[in-house]
């Protein structure tokens, strides 16, 4: 490999993403949500979280006047819809500046042979090409329905807002509905896809595992020269948190 070759690979791997790509981000640039070099993370947030909750509030404030005081009081729609939607996309940032900062690292640090290096940028082009693939996603939106219309009169309750009792049955009311089927898809949809990114960064690592890296025993960082990789674990945290919040 030339040097200008080289130097080509090098600014393919830090500039590729396994962030920026898929169906859903299209989707939300297309709707002028996300601009290619930024994220527009308060105004996504607003939206995000104005469409998942607020539409609760005015409905039930309307329909069922008397249920209002226990949606403002019911800590679970606060953990889904106020924290976990917010981290969540908070979270897409982390992701997306951790993966570059590792893969740039990798390209620039001659851990890999020449080969080696073209090798993982070969691995590289096929990931991005599933990234965007729009099959995954759409899996995740399937999966999405199927856990909906099989558990969620599981989860229905006697709470004011949520659901009323006629008949001796319990019946979701209007904002009850509104909450199964977007506030709750709102936040399953963000943690699905976040998982897959992460599943593809899963695989990278996988195959970067599977070359003959150039491990240095002296290392500074005790760890051969990957102490690098530890900055990964940070790019979880926020899915880890958003979804055990939700389960607490």
């Amino acid at each position: 490999m030339d040097t200008s070759t080289r130097q080509a690979s090098v600014s393919a791997g830090v500039e590729v993403s396994l962030v920026r790509g898929g169906l859903f981000y299209r989707l939300q640039q297309g709707l002028g949500l996300l601009r290619p070099n930024h994220w527009n993370l308060g105004r996504r947030i607003v939206i995000f979280v104005a469409v998942a909750w607020l539409p609760l509030v005015l409905i039930t404030a309307v329909v069922n006047r008397a249920g209002l005081f226990s949606l403002l009081t019911d800590y679970r729609v606060y953990s889904r819809l106020l924290i976990a939607i917010p981290v969540l996309l908070i979270g897409e940032l982390l992701m997306e500046s951790r993966f570059r900062m590792v893969m740039g690292h990798i390209w620039k640090t001659g851990l890999l042979d020449a080969p080696e290096l073209e090798e993982l940028h070969g691995t590289v082009t096929r990931l991005v090409r599933v990234r965007d693939s729009f099959v995954p996603e759409m899996l995740i939106v399937l999966l999405m329905v199927v856990h909906t219309v099989t558990s969620f009169r599981g989860q229905v309750d006697t709470t004011p807002w949520l659901a009323q009792s006629l008949g001796g049955e319990l019946q979701l009311t209007a904002a009850g509905w509104y909450a199964v089927i977007v506030s709750a898809s709102i936040f399953q949809l963000l943690l699905g896809v976040a998982l897959w990114r992460w599943l593809l960064w899963t695989y990278f690592m996988f195959r970067l595992s599977r070359r003959n890296l150039k491990l240095v025993a002296t290392h500074p960082d005790e760890h051969g020269g990957l102490g690098f990789l530890g900055l990964t674990a940070a790019a979880f945290a926020p899915i880890a948190f958003a979804a055990t919040a939700v389960i607490a």
